[in-house]
């Protein structure tokens, strides 16, 4: 009796670790007009669903989707290796368009031992908008790990959207490509997002980064930011992105803390290529080979490659680029960013985009990119039913916003109620 009732309780746990989640087709088409709409952890178990045929999977790679509401995935802790990624490599990548509007998917979970492993495998000319991501947790021994994207590439593009309060974590030597964000960006452009508040840690691991790992060809990055992270690898770590050989970044900063051996810097652990334009670095850099001294900003190999750039010397004295050092001090000044070039709110000489202020007590009192927490809108559908008889109310930028996303609701009736 004892042993049929251990058996039981042994077959029980099994069963639960490996718990079965219900793949469930989600409502709409999945064309640009009528996108998929994810409402659930259910409806993203179904886009990579491993029983779904290959001709399925290619087509909802292919397609269009929308999120509707915020998402708890923590049922993906109950599967084997965590959640399967979305437009793996061997499938040909994702060349959709996902749109979070604002909403996020919260405590994903994926844990395998393979090369590409993130929520979406590649994006291969694909797009991702305003989604983020909370309390994810991601484990591997592979190359090119992340929790949004693994590779990003072939003018593919991540827009308004995060990485926050979450956990990376590669075992393993001789890999490489790691960060929050996405691993590697290739000809492609991330732009106003970030990574707050997680710890990515690849002790073994090169090229490893807050936002991205590695940076290479017609990347572009602009306006996004890491804060208030703990990046730690072996070799190319940095507070913003592990090593960049090509591309361009421009309008961004990194704070934090960034643990490596060799070529460990408070923005780039190393560039060899490209530029870095008008960013700045506030993180405590550590470099535990005793050759060379930790990089406050970045460690720069040729010329021209760093330019109206700067970190702070106060906290990180020493660095191997053509940024500049300044105090703590200087760098809450709005004149030392002028001079060099930003566009500020307070001055129209450098431009009108305002994308820079600084504010007491906002960002440590650093150089923050203005309107940040207006970057991430998310969208609400107005009351009303949009008949003439009752059409929508409109009353927010929200609801703006909803409007613009829903391109069925562009013949229905509407009423602005109020400024």
């Amino acid at each position: 009796m004892k042993l049929k009732l251990f058996l039981l309780i042994t077959l029980f746990s099994v069963v639960n670790l490996t718990a079965q989640v219900t793949a469930v087709q989600p409502f709409g088409s999945g064309t640009e007009i009528d996108p998929y709409q994810i409402t659930s952890f259910e409806n993203l178990f179904w886009i990579s669903d491993l029983a779904a045929s290959a001709s399925d999977i290619q087509d909802r790679n292919a397609a269009h989707y929308i999120q509707l509401n915020d998402i708890d995935a923590s049922e993906s802790q109950t599967i084997a290796n965590g959640f399967n990624p979305i437009g793996k490599f061997s499938d040909g990548g994702f060349s959709g368009s996902y749109n979070g509007q604002g909403f996020a998917i919260d405590s994903l979970s994926i844990d395998r031992d393979a090369n590409n492993t993130a929520f979406i495998g590649l994006i291969d000319s694909g797009s991702v908008e305003n989604l983020n991501f909370t309390n994810a947790v991601v484990e591997s021994n592979s190359n090119n790990i992340a929790v949004l994207a693994a590779s990003l590439t072939n003018s593919g593009s991540i827009i308004s959207s995060s990485v926050s309060s979450s956990t990376i974590t590669v075992t393993g030597t001789s890999i490489g490509n790691i960060a929050a964000l996405v691993g590697t960006i290739d000809n492609a452009t991330i732009s106003d997002s970030y990574v707050e508040g997680t710890t990515v840690t690849a002790t073994g691991a090169n090229r490893v980064g807050g936002l991205v790992g590695r940076m290479i060809n017609n990347a572009s990055i602009t306006t996004s930011y890491v804060v208030n992270t703990d990046i730690t690898g072996n070799s190319d770590v940095g507070g913003f992105v592990g090593l960049v050989s090509g591309g361009e970044i421009n309008n961004s900063y990194a704070r934090g803390n960034v643990n490596g051996v060799t070529n460990t810097g408070g923005f780039a652990g190393s560039i060899t290529g490209g530029l870095i334009d008008k960013s700045y670095a506030a993180n405590t850099v550590t470099a535990s080979d005793t050759n060379e001294d930790p990089a406050g900003f970045a460690n720069q190999t040729g010329t021209n490659l760093v330019t109206n750039s700067f970190y702070d010397s106060d906290v990180t004295s020493t660095d191997n680029s053509d940024a500049t050092g300044e105090t703590t001090a200087n760098m809450t000044q709005e004149s030392i960013f002028i001079t060099a070039g930003w566009d500020f709110v307070c001055e129209t000489t450098n431009g009108t985009e305002d994308i820079w202020s600084i504010s007491t007590g906002v960002n440590n009192t650093y150089p923050n990119l203005n309107g940040e927490e207006d970057l991430f809108i998310k969208a609400v559908q107005p009351q009303g039913d949009g008949s003439t008889l009752n059409p929508y109310l409109i009353t927010s930028l929200a609801n703006l916003y909803w409007i613009t996303i829903t391109p069925s609701s562009w013949d229905a009736n509407f009423e602005q109620i109020n400024d």
